[in-house]
């Protein structure tokens, strides 16, 4: 029998997490990347460990306590209400010493229970992020301490990346517990040497920025080089920064007003942003308070809508999610989000048709709905346009294609989202003078990776692959100031943002003294640099070793955060729970109404 006895790690339950404090040269390998495994939050683990998100509901961080030591695992129990199985990975990053070798071999001291695979995954990066080479180790687990290992030529390495993942045995107790993790490079092990930090980058002439002053009503008059990039992405480095989803939102305005913007795609739930879309196209609907998110603001999307205000259809910006419902619950799917925004255009159930199709999206074939709306066009039209049939239709097949797993659901992503924004854009922005604004977290948005998130091809990665140097992917950075994100309690708060290291990407960006600017990336940043990254909670590191030349054309940078004035409410783990039960009754009244229609 596993001890139960758990530990309150603030997992990578959300999409991201993570990320370094600058630390000292003296500090070595064995403490900085946490190389026994200690899991815990102290100053001298500078890179700690990541936990991949997709398998937050597979496995549970336990202490499994022995004579002499104490162990950190991922377990599994019977009882685990959304898994069958024990499913788990780590992943560490690690910048190799500064006299780089040509080979390594990397031990890996594990043991465990009812585990029925494991793999160590070695990639060998260059300075430019590009994976030179990967060599995986299939290795087998004993409830004693076994070691695996595994040789690799790291010639030309910047750093390594070590993915060690585990599945256990179908509905059994499993566990899998990490002892050490040990780099032998020309025979000398890391373990005990001192860290090495990327080297910094230095400004020079040909960095030009352009100053962004959003006190005065046309702060983007001056930014030219935008102006015919078919594709913006907008890739912000933290979620919860007001100052920087300010500056993002005024930029979408000003080209929605001044660069034929005419699709704006927002990282959201495609679902969900159907009520977002209506309201901004229609004056007559009125968005239901359930739809309304902190981001994008009312104020934001009123904007939108006057815009449109009188302009024909053809003329009109759209506003849509690219993201979609991962969750795949009988209450939380993509079918019941559409369900919800249905019954705010047919809130008395009065039309027949939106009530057979209500009753279709309850169903567990959910092809009997898209087949429903396909047949019936001609009679949904008056009500539902043939725009929101086509995109009802296209995000309940694609949900319905990424399948049943939870884990799988989550993994792919990014792969939906590009789904979503191919579809969009050929649909609503083929033409060559309509632009595109994306925004988004920047792991999503850049082209490279998705590193220190869940490891996949990037949304940004498809989007080049398909639309080449149209794309134009950019990353929003901030200096200093303060983030909203959930702490250990699962409240939503507000803190102070980590301070920048002596020589990461912030720290070079406040040499320039305006408050803020839009610099294009010069090759000089085509190396490893620590930046900040962070996303739905608050972590205790916010820097990670990555190469932001290969992620993005250039940034905007604010050198200070303004304090977030916006009312808050904490929100604690109790309100969302009333907040969705009270939609579960909004959702039988509508199911009532519809039977008495019959």
């Amino acid at each position: 029998m596993i001890p139960k006895t758990k530990i309150q790690l603030l997992l990578l339950l959300l999409a991201y997490t993570l990320t370094g404090l600058a630390q000292t040269s003296q500090q070595t390998y064995k403490e900085a990347y946490d190389l026994n495994f200690t899991m815990a939050y102290t100053p001298n683990i500078v890179y700690p460990w990541l936990e991949n998100a997709a398998y937050a509901n597979s496995a549970e961080s336990v202490f499994l306590e022995e004579a002499h030591r104490t162990f950190f695992a991922k377990a599994y129990y019977t009882d685990a209400p959304l898994s069958d199985r024990l499913q788990t990975e780590l992943e560490q990053r690690i910048i190799l010493p500064s006299a780089k070798g040509k080979e390594a071999v990397i031990h890996l001291e594990t043991k465990g229970y009812n585990i029925r695979q494991a793999t160590m995954t070695i990639q060998v990066l260059n300075a430019q992020e590009q994976v030179l080479r990967t060599e995986v180790c299939t290795f087998s687990v004993d409830t004693t301490l076994t070691r695996a290992s595994k040789n690799i030529d790291i010639s030309s390495a910047e750093m390594l990346n070590i993915q060690i993942n585990a599945v256990g045995k179908n509905l059994q107790e499993a566990f899998l517990a990490f002892s050490a993790l040990d780099i032998i490079i020309d025979g000398q092990s890391i373990r005990q040497l001192p860290i090495r930090q990327p080297s910094p980058i230095h400004l020079n002439r040909a960095n030009i920025h352009t100053p962004i002053n959003l006190q005065t009503t046309r702060p983007w008059s001056r930014l030219q080089a935008l102006k015919n990039k078919k594709i913006i992405g907008l890739g912000e480095s933290i979620h919860g920064n007001t100052s920087l989803q300010n500056m993002a939102y005024d930029y979408i305005l000003h080209a929605v007003e001044n660069q034929n913007a005419r699709l704006i795609l927002l990282e959201m739930p495609f679902e969900r942003a159907l009520a977002y879309n209506r309201y901004i196209q229609d004056e007559r609907y009125r968005l239901d308070s359930s739809f309304v998110q902190a981001y994008p603001s009312v104020s934001f999307l009123n904007r939108l809508r006057s815009f449109n205000r009188n302009r024909p259809a053809k003329n009109k910006v759209k506003i849509y999610g690219m993201d979609y419902n991962y969750m795949l619950t009988k209450q939380q799917n993509t079918a019941m989000d559409i369900f919800d925004f249905i019954a705010t255009i047919n809130p008395k159930a009065e039309n027949q048709h939106l009530n057979q199709l209500l009753v279709l999206l309850t169903q567990e074939d959910k092809r009997l709905a898209t087949q429903f709306i396909q047949t019936h066009q001609q009679q949904l039209t008056p009500v539902l346009s043939t725009e929101e049939q086509a995109s009802i239709a296209h995000i309940l097949q694609l949900s319905t294609d990424m399948g049943a797993s939870l884990v799988k659901r989550f993994q792919l992503r990014d792969s939906v989202m590009y789904a979503n924004a191919h579809f969009l854009i050929d649909n609503y922005a083929k033409e060559p003078t309509t632009q595109v604004v994306v925004y988004g977290h920047g792991v999503h948005i850049n082209t490279s990776s998705t590193y220190p998130a869940v490891a996949t091809t990037p949304l940004g990665g498809y989007m080049h692959q398909t639309y080449g140097q149209s794309y134009h992917p950019l990353t929003l950075l901030v200096g200093e100031g303060s983030t909203t994100a959930y702490n250990e309690e699962m409240q939503m708060v507000e803190a102070p943002l980590t301070a920048s290291p002596a020589g990461s990407i912030e720290d070079v960006l406040k040499q320039i003294s305006v408050p803020a600017f839009y610099l294009p990336f010069t090759p000089e940043f085509n190396r490893i640099a620590l930046t900040r990254f962070k996303g739905s909670s608050h972590i205790h590191q916010e820097f990670y070793p990555f190469n932001l030349y290969q992620r993005f054309k250039g940034a905007f940078f604010i050198r200070r955060s303004a304090k977030d004035n916006t009312e808050k409410q904490v929100v604690n783990t109790t309100q969302p729970s009333q907040q969705f039960a009270k939609k579960l009754k909004q959702r039988q009244e509508i199911l009532r109404l519809v039977r008495e229609k019959k």
